[in-house]
């Protein structure tokens, strides 16, 4: 099913900078999103207004981050993507040296997992390069959804929120139910915590041939070859995120996903 979460514009009537070249190059501006109670969002078009001082919107650098008590977590970084070049770019206005754009992006489809029982929040953040000498993302202090925006000084390392506004923005995607494990226990392998500290723990009806732990962009951080139908997965290498198990077993590989925190 479509999945959409969007704070509406109120009349160009603020902006937080956060693009290069800029008196603000430091300056990171992020906002938040929620994942539905029993859903994964399948994150793919990030619509943003943004405001450029005489020019245009290039590219941006857009990351998604966990939560870490209302802000964005700096050591929980779920997806990034360097240069994505705007899929759309439709000015709106121009005044006080400003040009106002409705910029739309779009992504390797990002999955935000959810939780069973309660809602998840993740961060998005969107770092412009312009042909002008500033850019911003527009704010608006009429409505907010979630958490209001939040601003890192220091390329993102730390973060604050900015009282009473909120971003101006549109993101899309596809939502479907999450799997229980009941549902896993169908195929005869379960694996629990989820989300997990230091250990998962596999259990399976039949001898697990291995184990292969990626991270949502394909890179592969964790492999055990396992020769038995349980195993406990050492997880305290591993940064707080979102992982894909791969447990090979019976000649068949299936692939589930889990949060480490």
């Amino acid at each position: 099913m479509d999945c959409i979460e969007e704070n509406l514009p109120n009349g160009f009537e603020q902006a937080l900078p956060s693009s290069s070249p800029s008196a603000s190059a430091n300056q990171y501006v992020a906002t938040d999103i929620t994942v539905p109670e029993g859903m994964n969002f399948n994150l793919a078009t990030l619509n943003a207004y943004l405001w450029v001082t005489g020019g245009m919107v290039v590219s941006a650098e857009i990351v998604v981050y966990a939560d870490d008590d209302g802000v964005p977590d700096s050591d929980a970084i779920i997806a990034a993507f360097d240069e994505v070049l705007p899929s759309s770019q439709v000015e709106l206005n121009a005044q006080f040296g400003y040009n106002y754009y409705d910029v739309s992006f779009e992504i390797p489809l990002t999955v935000l997992q959810g939780q069973s029982n309660l809602t998840t929040t993740y961060w998005i953040s969107i770092y412009t390069s312009t042909t002008g000498t500033d850019g911003a993302w527009e704010m608006t202090s009429d409505s907010s959804v979630g958490n209001q925006i939040a601003y890192s000084l220091n390329f993102g390392s730390t973060w604050q929120i900015s009282q009473n506004y909120d971003a101006v923005y549109n993101f899309e995607g596809e939502c479907s139910f999450i799997t229980s494990v009941e549902d896993y226990s169908l195929v005869e392998f379960e694996y629990y915590p989820n989300p997990a500290k230091d250990n998962i723990q596999l259990v399976a009806k039949t001898e697990i041939a291995f184990v292969e732990i990626n991270d949502l962009m394909g890179h592969k951080v964790y492999f055990e070859t396992i020769g038995a139908s349980s195993a406990l997965i050492d997880l305290s290498e591993l940064n707080k995120g979102i992982y894909v198990l791969k447990v090979s077993s019976n000649d068949l590989i299936e692939t589930y996903q889990f949060v480490k925190e």
